[in-house]
């Protein structure tokens, strides 16, 4: 729970009401998220209008879906539905995925926190890869945030949103159509890290095996 000052940085706040205020206008259907060490992620998805029971954290700890469980019991009471487990509890996104049936993902939040650049076997592509070729979402709107990493200013930017747009493309295989991106300063990080997000609409214009 250390890095727990990163994630209610304001202008991260404010890039999430963003990215959910777009996923629930363009999708509003079950949300698969990476869900952070507190509720930030979930109070926010609730606030767009995402239920508890349509929402599908993915995290590998047990002791964070652990924590997440009690802090929605605790905050909505008996008579709201309960944060919904994915099939896997704690788990990678690949075994998660394999657990959901084939198109029943509508709209989607991946935090990544690191580049798009390769980085071995658990790479934002990598794991992009993994999530479009397991069918889960066919349809529906995707938002993705990464670190900007080196490549900085307006020409940066737009050279990271063209390495995402490609990796996305080329995984989805149907049609990709940008809605809105941003960046923001976490100025809480050492670094002052620079952080970039971006939302896409998808169709399913043919439909792929799973790999």
């Amino acid at each position: 729970m250390g890095l727990d000052h990163l994630y209610d940085c304001p202008d991260k706040q404010e890039a999430r009401d963003r990215i959910y205020s777009h996923l629930m206008a363009e999708a509003p259907g079950p949300l698969m998220f990476f869900p952070g060490p507190r509720r930030w992620e979930i109070d926010t998805a609730l606030r767009h209008g995402f239920p508890l029971d349509k929402m599908i954290p993915v995290e590998k700890s047990r002791g964070i879906l652990a924590a997440l469980r009690k802090m929605c019991a605790r905050s909505y009471g008996a008579g709201h539905p309960r944060l919904a487990l994915p099939p896997c509890h704690a788990a990678t996104l690949a075994i998660v995925c394999r657990g959901i049936p084939r198109g029943s993902v509508r709209a989607v939040n991946f935090d990544f926190c690191t580049s798009i650049e390769p980085l071995g076997e658990d790479s934002t592509r990598d794991d992009l890869e993994r999530f479009f070729f397991s069918g889960a979402m066919e349809s529906g709107s995707l938002s993705v945030e990464l670190y900007q990493g080196r490549c900085k200013g307006f020409a940066g930017m737009e050279q990271r949103l063209a390495q995402l747009f490609a990796v996305i493309k080329r995984c989805h295989g149907g049609l990709v159509v940008p809605i809105e991106h941003g960046t923001y300063q976490n100025s809480r990080s050492h670094a002052s890290t620079s952080m970039l997000w971006s939302v896409y609409r998808l169709e399913k214009t043919k439909r792929r095996d799973v790999k």
